[in-house]
């Protein structure tokens, strides 16, 4: 039953993030997943490439080669150069389309995310009041982090994919250096989950931290008078300082956790990596040729190894900044996020934005184009009204009608 309630909360999940990523962000993390298989490819390309350059300068015997490649080592040195270059150009054109993916992904998030508070000020009609510090918290702390969020799950998947393509020629090189190389890696990996732990940690005090700074901001700044009339500006002071401290002590041991886990896998690979070496020819005995391309592709199966830990260590540390986004979105219906999100028709990338986003109704039309917007009538009926400190009513039984093009003013003793 738990396990059926787990699923089913998690698809749900799965949902609301391709809801919030629109059709533009799933073409991106297809074309993302298409560059890590033709990156893969290339991988296997160089290790097949080195075998072959080996035995055509005569450093291997061409016997030893695997049977697929033998009858090219009987070519010319410029055949060797000529594949050499497509091979470069493939991968080049995979790296592009991979990184392109994942910092478009981050636009698409960001930008999603700062239209649905823009219709959430303006458009929907809920009279609900967003404070400054809490639109300020929003588009400096929280929506650039979720995006990076995104980001990084976006390259956390593609570098999945590669590492599971060096796997398999791994295996088909060298399985038992594969399986010590396996063994070690997770030893590894159970040390960076600590520092995984520590990353998600800290990364929540972070956002409490920016929080609390925005709302001290726009407090002193919009009681600056007062201030200093109570004469309490060293106070407030010293507690913005404060607050301006452990922000950055959080933040810069959650940046220290995360490069510790993130070069952890490539200090320790190096080890392991000599010790498969001496495995390999002490004990088991594996073809030069196989040994060659086996190493090739365990470094870059090491290095992509760091890569996926680095993409989960920042995606760690900015999850709690997309849970905040991602129940924010929930929030709207199906109706509303789709007017939301009407302008990101007009989100180009190649061609030059030349024309504006528009109302689409007639009358909006027409009423935006003459400036002839529609205020609503202000009416209050026998309304009172009292400061909590007073022991009288400020305001008793007011009746109150203000119409269209119409403006009021109301003095008292303060002015």
């Amino acid at each position: 039953m738990r396990k059926t309630f787990l699923d089913l909360k998690f698809t749900r999940l799965i949902f609301k993030v391709l809801k919030l990523i629109g059709r533009q962000g799933l073409f991106w993390l297809s074309l993302g997943l298409l560059a890590s298989f033709l990156i893969g490819l290339v991988e296997y390309g160089i290790a097949a490439l080195m075998q072959l350059l080996m035995a055509t300068i005569g450093l291997f015997p061409i016997i030893n080669l695997p049977t697929a490649i033998q009858p090219y080592a009987t070519r010319d040195i410029s055949f060797i150069c000529v594949l050499l270059v497509f091979i470069g150009i493939c991968r080049s054109v995979g790296h592009f389309f991979s990184q392109q993916s994942s910092h478009y992904f981050h636009n698409i998030v960001y930008t999603r995310l700062r239209l649905l508070t823009l219709y959430e000020m303006l458009i929907e009609r809920n009279h609900k009041f967003i404070p400054a510090s809490e639109i300020q918290l929003r588009f400096s702390e929280i929506f650039p982090k979720t995006g990076s969020f995104v980001s990084n799950v976006t390259t956390f998947i593609v570098t999945l994919t590669q590492i599971i393509f060096m796997l398999g020629g791994m295996v088909y090189l060298a399985w038992k250096e594969t399986l010590i190389g396996m063994i070690g890696l997770l030893f590894i990996g159970l040390l960076v989950k600590v520092f995984q732990h520590k990353i998600y940690a800290v990364a929540k005090k972070v956002i409490f931290e920016q929080s609390e700074i925005s709302k001290g901001i726009e407090r002193t700044t919009r009681n600056w008078l007062f201030i200093r009339i109570s004469n309490t500006q060293k106070l407030e002071y010293v507690k913005i300082v404060n607050q301006i401290l452990r922000y950055f002590n959080h933040a810069s041991r959650m940046g220290l956790f995360t490069k510790i886990g993130t070069n952890l896998p490539q200090i320790l690979g190096t080890t392991l990596l000599a010790f498969i070496i001496f495995c390999g020819q002490k004990y088991f005995g594996t073809k030069n040729t196989n040994l060659l391309a086996f190493l090739y592709l365990f470094m870059r199966f090491v290095s992509y190894i760091s890569s996926l830990v680095d993409s989960l260590g920042n995606a760690t540390s900015f999850y709690p900044q997309f849970k905040i986004s991602l129940d924010l979105f929930s929030t709207f219906n199906d109706e509303q996020v789709a007017e939301a999100f009407r302008p990101t028709s007009k989100m180009y990338i190649i061609n030059e934005l030349r024309d504006t986003f528009q109302l689409t109704s007639p009358n909006e039309k027409q009423n935006f184009a003459n400036g002839d917007i529609q205020a609503p009538i202000v009416q209050l009926e026998n309304v009172n009204f009292r400061w909590d400190s007073a022991l009288e009513d400020t305001l008793t039984d007011l009746n109150l009608r203000v119409g269209k093009n119409e403006s009021l003013g109301i003095t008292g003793p303060s002015g």
